[in-house]
C-alpha cells in the first residue's frame, strides 16, 4: 500500500501528463484531444455537442462559438457546464464540471479573433441563426465566399457573431484504463488541487 506522499506524487505525474497532451492537441487535430463533448443544461434539459480546444492553462479551457448559437443562452441561464475527453488509442477519459463565461466583443474575444483564420471567420458570417429550421439545405456561409476565402476586410463582419466560450474547472476526474484495474481519480481545484482515488 502507497503512502499518501507516494500517491500524490503518483497522480500529479498523470495529471501533468494528461496537460501535455491537452497543449499537443491544440497543434494537432488528430490528436484525440483536439476535439471534446461540451454540455449544457437547456430548460432543465442536458444538451451536449462537440467542440474544439482552442486553449488552456492550469485551470482553464477554452473553445469558440457562434453567439447566436443555442448554447450561448444555455450559460446565460446556467452557467454550470461539463466537459468530457476521451482518448481511445490510450484509454483515458477526463470528464471535467465547471462554470462556464461567455467572451463576446470584448478585448479578449478580439485577441482571439485575431488568430482566427479566414477561413473560419466565414463560418460567423453566415446568415443563419446556429440550429434554425431550414426549409431545404442550404449553406451557412455568404453565398460570394463558398468557394474561397473571404477578404480580411469582409470577414470583420463575422467578428459579431463570434465569441470565445472560457470553461473554469471545478472538478477534474481522470480515468486511465487497465486490464489489471482502472485507476480513477478526482482534482478538486476549488480545495487547492486536492487529489483522491475515486472507485471504478
Amino acid at each position: 500500500m502507497k503512502n499518501k506522499k507516494n500517491q500524490k506524487i503518483e497522480l500529479e505525474k498523470i495529471l501533468d501528463r494528461e496537460f501535455t497532451e491537452l497543449k499537443k492537441s491544440l497543434k494537432n487535430a488528430r490528436h484525440q484531444y483536439h476535439s471534446f463533448y461540451f454540455s449544457t443544461i437547456n430548460s432543465n434539459k442536458p444538451s451536449v455537442r462537440t467542440v474544439v480546444l482552442r486553449d488552456l492553462n492550469d485551470n482553464l479551457l477554452f473553445f469558440n462559438s457562434d453567439i447566436r448559437s443555442s448554447k450561448i443562452q444555455d450559460i446565460y441561464s446556467n452557467p454550470q457546464v461539463s466537459a468530457l475527453f476521451y482518448d481511445k488509442e490510450r484509454g483515458i477519459q477526463l470528464r471535467i464540471n465547471g462554470t462556464a463565461k461567455v467572451n463576446h466583443g470584448n478585448e479578449f474575444a478580439r485577441k482571439v479573433w485575431s488568430n482566427v483564420s479566414l477561413q473560419s471567420r466565414k463560418c460567423y458570417m453566415g446568415p443563419f441563426k446556429p440550429g434554425v429550421r431550414l426549409n431545404e439545405w442550404i449553406p451557412n456561409l455568404p453565398e460570394k465566399y463558398l468557394k474561397s476565402d473571404p477578404k480580411i476586410e469582409d470577414s470583420q463582419s463575422g467578428f459579431l457573431n463570434f465569441c470565445s466560450i472560457e470553461i473554469s474547472i471545478i472538478t477534474l476526474e481522470v480515468l486511465e484504463l487497465h486490464y489489471d484495474g482502472h485507476i480513477r481519480f478526482m482534482v478538486d481545484y476549488n480545495s487547492d488541487k486536492e487529489m483522491h482515488y475515486i472507485a471504478t
